[in-house]
C-alpha cells in the first residue's frame, strides 16, 4: 500500500515537472478562433473553428466618457463576470493607449500602468480565464518589424517591446495583429516572424494568437476591403500555423456572409488538416 502510494506520488512529481518545462504549444493546443462579424453567418464550430470572448472598448466606457481613465470598477466587475460565465479566451480590444515612444507623446509609461493596472481589475473577477490585449505587446510597427535584426530601427522596436515586459509577463496570452497592409508576401512574412518572435522573446514563451483579417487594413487607401487573394491568404494561415500558438481569424464587420467566399474555401481545407 505505501509502495502503490509513493508510485502515486511520483507520477504527480513528473507530471508537475512537465507542466513547468512545457512550451506553450505543449499546454495549448493550436485552435482557430473565430472573431468575425459577418451578418448571417452560420455556426461555424462544427467546421472546427473555435468561439473567442472579444470585449471591444466600446463595452467599457460609456459614449462621450474620457477613454483617458480607467473604466470604472464596476463595469470591468460587469464585464469579467459574464465573460467567467463563457469560460472562453478572451481579448481586450484597448487601442487608444499609446505604448510606443514615436506615438504616445511621453505617455508611455503613464499608458503602460493603465494596462497592468486594468488587466488586474479584470483578473481579479476573472481569475482563472485565458485573457490577453488585441495587438499589445509586443508593438504594432510593420517598417521596423521588416527590418533586419541587427539594424537600428529593428533595435529600437525591441528596446520599445522590453519596455512592455510587464505587461507580457501578466498576460495570459499575446494576440499580435498581424492584418495585411501591403501585396508584399515577402514582408508579410518578414513582419509576422518578427512579431511573434518578440511576443515570445519579451513574455517568457506564453502562448502567442495571432489575429488575421482575409482583407486589406484600411490604412492602404487604394487596398482597403479588398479580399487578400487565395494563395496569400492560404500561406498565411500555414505561416501561422508553424510559428504561432493559435489564430483568431477576425473582419466581416457589416458584411453578410458568403459561403463561397475564396477565404472561406481555403480555410475551411485549412481547418480540415489541422484537425486531423
Amino acid at each position: 500500500m505505501i509502495r502503490k502510494h509513493y508510485r502515486l506520488s511520483k507520477t504527480r512529481f513528473i507530471l508537475l515537472a512537465l507542466s513547468i518545462i512545457a512550451t506553450p504549444s505543449d499546454v495549448f493546443c493550436f485552435g482557430v478562433f473565430d472573431g468575425t462579424l459577418y451578418k448571417k453567418k452560420p455556426d461555424l464550430i462544427a467546421y472546427g473553428l473555435k468561439p473567442i470572448n472579444i470585449i471591444y472598448g466600446g463595452s467599457f466606457w460609456d459614449a462621450g466618457k474620457n477613454k483617458e481613465n480607467l473604466p470604472s470598477d464596476s463595469r470591468i466587475q460587469k464585464l469579467a463576470i459574464e465573460s467567467s460565465a463563457k469560460n472562453i479566451e478572451t481579448v481586450l480590444d484597448v487601442e487608444h493607449w499609446e505604448v510606443s515612444t514615436g506615438r504616445a507623446n511621453g505617455k508611455e509609461a503613464e499608458n503602460l500602468h493603465k494596462y497592468i493596472a486594468f488587466f488586474g481589475k479584470f483578473k481579479e473577477y476573472a481569475r482563472y480565464l485565458n485573457t490577453g490585449f488585441y495587438g499589445v505587446p509586443p508593438i504594432q510597427d510593420y517598417w521596423r518589424a521588416i527590418t533586419l535584426p541587427e539594424s537600428r530601427q529593428y533595435l529600437e522596436w525591441q528596446k520599445e517591446n522590453d519596455f512592455l515586459r510587464p505587461l507580457a509577463e501578466k498576460v495570459d496570452i499575446l494576440y499580435p495583429s498581424l492584418y495585411t497592409f501591403y501585396l508584399d508576401q515577402e514582408g508579410w512574412k518578414k513582419y509576422a516572424k518578427a512579431n511573434i518572435l518578440e511576443a515570445r522573446r519579451i513574455s517568457k514563451a506564453k502562448p502567442v494568437y495571432v489575429f488575421l483579417w482575409p482583407q486589406y487594413h484600411d490604412s492602404n487607401k487604394n487596398l482597403r476591403g479588398k479580399y487578400i487573394d487565395q494563395y496569400y491568404w492560404k500561406m498565411q494561415l500555414d505561416l501561422s500555423r508553424k510559428h504561432a500558438d493559435g489564430i483568431v481569424i477576425w473582419g466581416g464587420w457589416q458584411e453578410y456572409w458568403n459561403n463561397d467566399a475564396p477565404w472561406w474555401k481555403v480555410t475551411k481545407e485549412f481547418l480540415e488538416n489541422n484537425n486531423k
